[in-house]
């Protein structure tokens, strides 16, 4: 039975739907593969932005924004595809471990179920987000009137798209080169946000074994001093390792809360102009509109997870504060009261690194944008 568990690959283990997408867009070769292999990547068309148009500046503020979105896609798979050894390292050696996949009662199956639960969620709320905002654009070429055949973006073809048959030939390319950047955009961006929502239940696993310390004393379990050190030091090895984690998985995916934080800053801004010069509630002014809610939706969903995650490690602070200390021996206490001191300590969760994962920043974020857009609105 051992034999057969050992062979099931780690990707149907933990993260089953991000890994199925990092799969199917060709950004991670599955484990139970030995030799190299390369992904069935669908190339999208080239982006002209050097294309000369009538109205060259909104033309180019358009492509600028598709640009953007394709890079930060393409850079997030390639991040994911080259730290695929860190990334298994931290999985095997960290998450994986039986400390955290031993559970010991119903309670701690529970807080597993349930993160796996909220991983699912976060993946097809994410998806759904991207489709939304692209499914009008795959749409309207073809379900409005089109008399010139322009296509989801404007780009090289290699025939004429006055053709009928050459347009929808090359708009079935562009539909499936942005069906796989969805892919990759939603799997290569949710891999961390998955790496996350895992240490914040081993954050809750390991609150729910210090509250069990007093009880466990008092039926007799730790019924010795070198009981109870034991007991203590395991939960202190646990700490200690998923700070550890969280130190990893920021220096993984630092590129990517980089490239997402600059390509939010690049998109208000070409988008907020598009707002200021567009006229209220046209369908022009909805579709940027709603492109750039999506946009704030994804970067708020980084910014509300690390602030969940501190929040989690900070409480395990209040949690040994909160037990019945009357019950532990001296020893014990000063292990625990060293223990407060390093759970104590900041979350190094992308620590000091150009911005801050929170709901202020978030906050602060649209404050700029809703002053930007006012300053443009009046001086139009």
């Amino acid at each position: 039975m051992n034999e057969v568990k050992d062979k099931i690959p780690l990707e149907h283990k933990i993260f089953c739907g991000t890994f199925f997408y990092l799969r199917t867009g060709g950004f991670w070769k599955p484990t139970t593969i030995k030799q190299q292999c390369i992904g069935l990547i669908v190339v999208g068309s080239v982006v002209d932005m050097l294309t000369p148009k009538e109205d060259a500046f909104g033309h180019f503020v358009k492509n600028w924004c598709l640009t953007g979105i394709v890079s930060h896609t393409w850079s997030n798979g390639v991040n994911v595809a080259l730290k695929r050894k860190r990334i298994l390292d931290v999985l095997q050696k960290k998450i994986m471990i039986e400390r955290w996949t031993c559970f010991r009662d119903p309670e701690e199956s529970k807080i597993i179920e349930d993160s796996k639960d909220t991983e699912e969620k976060v993946l097809k709320y994410w998806m759904s987000l991207v489709f939304v905002n692209g499914i009008m654009n795959m749409l309207v070429p073809v379900i409005t009137e089109n008399p010139d055949n322009n296509l989801m973006w404007d780009s090289w073809v290699p025939c004429d798209k006055r053709v009928s048959s050459c347009f929808y030939i090359c708009w079935s390319q562009q539909v499936i080169s942005w069906i796989t950047a969805t892919i990759i955009h939603v799997s290569a961006g949710t891999i961390a946000l998955n790496f996350m929502e895992r240490i914040c239940s081993h954050f809750r696993i390991l609150q729910h074994r210090l509250t069990l310390v007093p009880d466990l004393v008092k039926k007799g379990v730790l019924n010795t001093a070198e009981d109870e050190l034991f007991y203590l030091n395991e939960c202190i090895r646990d700490h200690q390792n998923i700070y550890s984690t969280i130190v990893d998985i920021s220096k993984i995916f630092y590129p990517v809360i980089f490239m997402h934080f600059v390509l939010i800053l690049s998109i208000l801004c070409t988008n907020i102009y598009l707002l200021s010069t567009v006229p209220l509630f046209t369908g022009d002014f909805t579709a940027v509109a709603l492109f750039l809610c999506c946009m704030m939706s994804h970067f708020f969903i980084f910014c509300w997870w690390g602030y969940k995650l501190t929040e989690v490690g900070n409480d395990v602070t209040y949690t040994i504060f909160s037990m019945n200390w009357l019950e532990l021996r001296k020893e014990t206490r000063k292990r625990l009261r060293f223990m407060m001191l390093s759970a104590s300590k900041t979350i190094p969760l992308f620590n000091n690194f150009i911005v801050d994962l929170s709901p202020e920043m978030f906050l602060k974020i649209l404050k700029v944008s809703y002053s930007a857009f006012n300053l443009l609105q009046t001086q139009n």
